[in-house]
């Protein structure tokens, strides 16, 4: 895991590149280590972001996400991941008595070290390049947030025992990954991965994922989207489509958002999952070597 990381730092040093020069519609998009499949999946991707964002729905998933971070963001916190910045980070630094970040890229760091001194958060947090498998701080952390950050791991039995030793006793943890327990979607990524770029570190979430998160925490709330509304945004791109077939994404991801937080088989089948979890205070805490 730790090799995979090193290349896996490359890569983001790329698409931090890639962002700061501006290139393609992100920095995933952009990023010149990608194959060309690999920047179109981004590019179709950035697409599903655009729409959630004009319908609307993004601030409603920000809303509920926000909500989680409101509820528990007095104390210590950990980012995970965090890059030049997630949606989150400015606003977690300023809530919070001390933030700390993470992350594989020393150029992705500097840029955050750059917003949080031009916020005038600098005397409040620590940011650190660097492998969060050799993460060892002196303090534990009463909230810790990963957005899409989580499914990079191979083996989550090591990363949630890691994970739960970092928190304090009933800490919690917010995180925003990629699930593959709906078949359709399996299916879909099995025929992309031969020539995904990044297939050394994208691991969504499987039912294995699933199991060893729930021997370190409980899951207390979860919803997701993209269960049937991400099948449709390949021709929602196409012109003329996008039109026609507009109002049945949204009745889609209506459906899909206001499932219930206890109907989590449901919630695991959707393409992308939020989660809320509380560190059990009984957790094994052995872990395998990475």
């Amino acid at each position: 895991m730790k090799a995979v990381n090193l290349s896996q730092a490359l890569f983001y040093e790329g698409i931090q590149a890639a962002e700061f020069n501006k290139c393609g519609v992100d920095g995933y998009a952009g990023n010149q280590q990608s194959g060309v499949l690999t920047r179109v999946w981004a590019a179709w991707r950035a697409h599903r972001k655009n729409l959630l964002k004009q319908q609307g729905w993004r601030d409603v998933v920000e809303a509920r996400v926000r909500r989680w971070l409101r509820n528990h963001v007095d104390g210590e916190v950990l980012e995970i991941g965090c890059f030049n910045g997630t949606r989150n980070s400015l606003w977690l630094m300023e809530h919070c008595s001390h933030y700390t970040g993470i992350d594989l890229s020393p150029s992705a760091i500097n840029s955050l070290r750059g917003k949080a001194l031009n916020a005038g958060l600098g005397g409040k947090v620590t940011l650190v390049a660097g492998d969060v498998l050799d993460f060892d701080p002196p303090q534990r952390f009463d909230l810790i947030y990963s957005q899409g950050v989580l499914h990079h791991f191979k083996h989550p039995e090591v990363l949630f025992a890691l994970l739960a030793r970092l928190m304090k006793p009933g800490g919690c943890l917010v995180f925003s990954d990629p699930a593959e327990l709906n078949g359709v979607l399996r299916l879909a990524r099995r025929f992309y991965r031969p020539f995904q770029s990044d297939q050394a570190w994208e691991w969504p979430f499987t039912r294995r994922t699933v199991d060893a998160m729930s021997r370190h925490f409980e899951l207390r709330e979860a919803f997701g989207y993209g269960r049937f509304s991400t099948l449709l945004v390949p021709f929602i791109a196409l012109p003329g489509l996008g039109l026609l077939l507009s109002g049945a994404y949204q009745r889609l991801l209506r459906a899909e958002l206001g499932s219930n937080d206890d109907q989590l088989a449901t919630v695991w089948k959707n393409a992308v999952v939020h989660g809320l979890a509380v560190a059990k205070e009984t957790a094994d805490l052995a872990t395998a070597a990475p």
